[in-house]
């Protein structure tokens, strides 16, 4: 169902995030990174808890991500993950932050790589997303190559057109006596 390459974990661990928002605050949470995404988990809580995740929160794509920074403030570093109009978040830790920076370079610069390759066919011209347009260019520009008396769809046979004709006269509604008499007593739907 999932493709293992997709969904297998790069880097997984306790940070503490914050949004650039108003009145935002630091909070604990868990995080998966994969090599497409980073995931964001609520940190578990309980005696009985089996793992630090805890329910999910949100998932960021790598590649909306413009920029992974490292910022020194006075107190603490950080990690940065600039969405340029969209805002920053946040990432600090006490422990390992070198490393998740590092990942998280590496996994956004390759993320925006493999869409651009996703983007440009194997001649180099850009597709756009979801348009059909190439494809049927393509069609076309190879069926004029087709000489003419190759094309099946240029004649049809007289036997396929008479087929055709007799069937449409078959369809062809024909009115009967009563199919348009005016509603009466006799022929009408009662509610009672």
């Amino acid at each position: 169902m999932f493709d293992k390459e997709t969904v297998h974990a790069i880097k997984k661990g306790l940070l503490w995030h914050q949004r650039d928002r108003l009145f935002s605050r630091w909070k604990e949470r868990y995080f998966i990174l994969t090599r497409d995404y980073l995931h964001c988990f609520r940190r578990a809580s309980g005696s009985e808890r089996i793992s630090e995740m805890g329910q999910f929160l949100l998932k960021i794509k790598l590649v909306d991500v413009e920029k992974v920074e490292w910022e020194n403030k006075k107190t603490y570093s950080a990690v940065v993950l600039n969405f340029g109009r969209d805002g920053r978040i946040f990432l600090r830790s006490t422990e390992g932050l070198e490393e998740w920076f590092e990942y998280l370079e590496e996994c956004t610069l390759a993320s925006k790589e493999r869409r651009r390759a996703l983007r440009h066919s194997h001649d180099g011209k850009p597709r756009e997303n979801n348009n059909v347009t190439p494809s049927l260019d393509d069609w076309l520009t190879n069926r004029q190559k087709i000489p003419s008396a190759r094309m099946s769809t240029d004649t049809v046979s007289t036997r396929h057109q008479e087929d055709y004709s007799s069937f449409l006269r078959k369809r062809d509604w024909t009115p009967r006596e009563h199919d348009w008499d005016h509603p009466s007593l006799d022929n009408r739907l009662s509610c009672e």
